[in-house]
């Protein structure tokens, strides 16, 4: 068993970690802090065993004057073959300490590992502190692939890493059974990405002769730029890499890495708007993980497949994806997934404006959320369940419920959860017509996409301060923020994102009369969602293709516009659409002197929006003007 040692301080240890390390350490101190008397686990990232020792010591200083203790369980001598038996044995009385493991390289071997995966969930049961792993990149690396549930716990990962420990190895040098080095995700720049690169070229000097070892090794770079690539948001950069490698791995026995390398593009496939592609890739990853007996990946793989029929608003086959993930998840003990299973079935729920089986799906995800101590779920869970309440017209509650996730976000470090929450209080607040606080929230989240480079969340913020100024007919405004948010959808191959940018920029020009530049925006949106299968934006931009011509008098054009937008609607199951849609069908039969026919539809639209206070009363007075 491991023992149990007291942190001493080298004497060449600083009292503070050297420059550059200062804010990981800060963040790393009030982690601790934050999590003293629970289960909370993150990795430290350093390669420095001196700077390990050091800022250690620093660490232990500062928390006894916190009245935290913090306790060391060093494995240089002694191989863990079971994790919870020598948390357990070494941990008791831990109300009030944190422990940190190093050393654990030699225990990393495959029984170890798997164990691990297996064992996640009893340790955040039964261990009441923070566990803290000081693993070299190496490591980090191998806790990613081969414990990958018991790694997707963390909370984060701290990086005191050197750019000097990442020196270029040749060809000679990787061994067929290492991993990739896992810090791309960690600090993927510009700078590392060009680091990568140049390794890459000495094995492309080399390709015609490389043998099956090299060739592996060589496969593992290019699957490492291509993720480094795809974390900056660069994802069209990042498919050629990952295809090289998929052409490398096709040709070996392993199918776990060709699987995972297919998955990864499909991933790229998703977030790019390329649907078709996206399937193809999942598909031929479900197919490999079954047959390797990969449980864990299969569910994963049926998750993705959901989302993709999601994004193209087949919600019926989405749910039918996320059923099948959901008993895998239990079977194997996978409550992680189990709960994000939950959630993306609430997210089917809700895109059919079924709120309140949304509302009782996430509230079943947020407890395991909270069983397991995943403070980023939680946090999740709770805004979903705000955007069901605001989806209902109930802002008090929402925003309630926003404001339970914020602090959560802000607590573990979150940035990106922190933007998306105060995205969220700008959404609920727009929805009330709070303009000057909708603003407010959105600059603030701006920022802090730009700050983690965050393109996606970037481009939305920009598209959401249009809406504002939308809005508040502040056209000339709006278009400014539409046409920022334009080009970055475009330079990160967000197929989505550039179709909705372009049918905003429509809706602005639609309300200053230029029913011409109007439409020829509209209809660009409507090639895109079409070329990605996106039902939901094809109904949109027939839609509002619908209401141009209906500004311009052109009622017969108009009508099969509407209609066809209202027939997609219909498919998809989307009432609220449809409740808008025959409202733009009202205002035109009514312009046609159709009195019956607008009153019919008016009727017909006010059953389907009675979720929607402001619509529902447009309908209402809508049928007394015409009685």
């Amino acid at each position: 068993m491991a023992k149990n040692q007291k942190i001493t301080k080298p004497r060449s240890a600083e009292k503070k970690p050297q420059s550059g390390s200062v804010s990981e350490f800060d963040k790393l101190l009030r982690f601790i802090v934050n999590f003293r008397g629970r289960f909370a686990l993150a990795f430290i990232c350093g390669e420095d065993h001196r700077q390990r020792d050091g800022v250690l010591a620093s660490l232990a200083d500062l928390l006894k004057e916190k009245q935290v203790d913090l306790r060391h369980i060093d494995l240089t001598f002694q191989e863990a073959t079971d994790l919870l038996a020598t948390l357990k044995q070494e941990c008791r009385h831990t109300e009030d300490a944190a422990v940190v493991v190093t050393a654990v390289e030699p225990s990393l071997n495959s029984n170890f590992l798997a164990s691990l995966n297996v064992q996640r969930d009893l340790i955040s049961k039964q261990i009441k502190c923070p566990i803290l792993f000081w693993v070299s990149t190496f490591a980090l690396t191998l806790f990613a692939r081969e414990a990958p549930d018991f790694y997707d716990f963390r909370q984060t990962v701290f990086n005191f890493s050197s750019p000097r420990t990442h020196e270029a190895a040749g060809p000679a040098e990787r061994s067929a059974q290492s991993s990739v080095p896992f810090e791309s995700i960690l600090t993927s720049s510009p700078d590392r990405t060009d680091d990568l690169l140049r390794q890459l070229e000495k094995y492309q000097k080399d390709e015609a002769t490389l043998g099956p070892r090299e060739q592996l090794a060589y496969a593992e770079l290019l699957e490492e730029i291509g993720r480094s690539y795809r974390h900056q948001r660069h994802r069209t950069e990042a498919i050629p890499y990952l295809q090289k490698a998929l052409a490398i791995y096709t040709g070996t026995r392993d199918k776990a890495r060709h699987a995972v390398v297919l998955e990864a593009l499909g991933d790229i496939y998703y977030y790019s708007g390329n649907q078709p592609k996206a399937k193809e890739s999942f598909d031929a990853a479900l197919s490999l993980y079954r047959g390797i007996g990969n449980r864990s990946g299969e569910a994963n793989v049926l998750e993705s497949l959901g989302d993709v029929k999601g994004a193209q608003s087949d919600f019926v086959q989405a749910e039918k994806f996320y059923r099948q993930a959901l008993p895998i998840h239990r079977e194997i003990g996978d409550r992680l997934g189990e709960a994000n299973a939950l959630q993306s079935l609430g997210d089917v729920k809700k895109a059919q404006a079924d709120y309140p089986e949304a509302e009782k799906l996430y509230r079943q995800a947020l407890p395991i959320h909270l069983e397991i101590g995943n403070r980023v779920g939680e946090a999740n869970a709770l805004r979903s369940l705000g955007t069901v309440k605001g989806a209902q017209s109930d802002y008090p509650e929402a925003e309630k419920l926003y404001h339970q996730a914020l602090p959560i976000h802000c607590e573990v470090g979150d940035r990106l959860g922190e933007a998306n929450a105060l995205q969220s209080l700008g959404d609920v607040k727009r929805m009330q017509s709070d303009y000057a606080q909708a603003e407010k929230f959105y600059q603030q989240a701006l920022p802090i996409h730009r700050e983690i480079g965050d393109r996606v969340g970037e481009a939305n913020a920009l598209q959401s301060l249009g809406e504002v100024k939308r809005m508040q007919d502040d056209y000339d405004q709006a278009e400014k923020f539409y046409q920022q948010a334009l080009p970055i959808h475009r330079e990160i191959g967000d197929r989505v994102g550039e179709a909705n940018a372009l049918q905003s920029l429509g809706e602005v020009k639609r309300m200053q009369d230029d029913y011409d530049q109007a439409e020829k925006l509209y209809q660009q949106a409507l090639a895109i969602h079409r070329e990605i299968g996106n039902r939901l934006g094809e109904a949109n931009a027939l839609r509002s293709l619908g209401d141009v011509k209906r500004g311009q008098a052109r009622y017969e054009e108009a009508e099969e516009l509407l209609l066809k937008s209202m027939g997609i609607f219909t498919t998809i199951d989307d009432g609220h659409s449809q409740g808008t849609t025959l409202l733009s069908l009202a205002n035109l039969y009514r312009a046609t002197g159709s009195k019956q026919k607008a009153e019919s539809a008016a009727r017909r639209a006010r059953d389907l929006l009675k979720s929607s206070p402001k619509l529902l009363e447009r309908a209402d007075r809508f049928i007394r003007e015409l009685s």
